[in-house]
């Protein structure tokens, strides 16, 4: 009787299954495999932005290390340095290590050259993770008035 009144509260009886109820299984379907696109994309986003900053620590401990070269070419070349008689570690001085963990200059006689002393510069940077060496062969003049760059070669 009542179901008579309310026609849509009738069930069907034809032969066909009703569609009631497949929208929670489509819906749970879609939102696993959105949650595993985003896992991915945020997996990605995080190995690129690791990637960058390491290398922006190569980058900061290369430029590091060559101004460590730097500054021992322009210290020959104003006679602040003597050639080293021995192995030893140069004060640095803190403009030039700004931005780095550390920065160390090691300077080790290396013969001589056309009758001018030749000066070995060992110049290490770590910024972070990084750590860049470049070894440089410097010439001297003799009379200690200037200096010329032989070779760097990054280690």
């Amino acid at each position: 009787m009542i179901a008579a009144r309310f026609p849509r509260w009738r069930r069907r009886r034809s032969g066909r299954r009703s569609d009631r109820g497949a929208l929670l299984p489509l819906t749970t379907i879609v939102v696993t495999v959105l949650a595993g696109v985003m896992v991915s994309l945020a997996s990605y986003a995080t190995t690129g932005i690791m990637s960058i900053r390491s290398s922006q620590a190569v980058q900061v401990a290369t430029n590091g290390a060559r101004r460590g070269i730097d500054l021992a070419l322009y210290q020959y070349a104003k006679d602040v340095w003597a050639p080293c008689p021995s192995l030893t570690a140069v004060t640095v001085p803190p403009a030039i290590s700004a931005g780095l963990d550390v920065l160390n200059l090691t300077c080790a006689p290396g013969g001589v050259q056309d009758g001018h002393p030749v000066v070995t510069i060992a110049s290490q940077a770590r910024s972070g993770s990084a750590t860049v060496t470049f070894l440089a062969r410097i010439q001297v003049s003799v009379d200690g008035t200037g200096a010329s760059l032989l070779r760097v070669e990054r280690t």
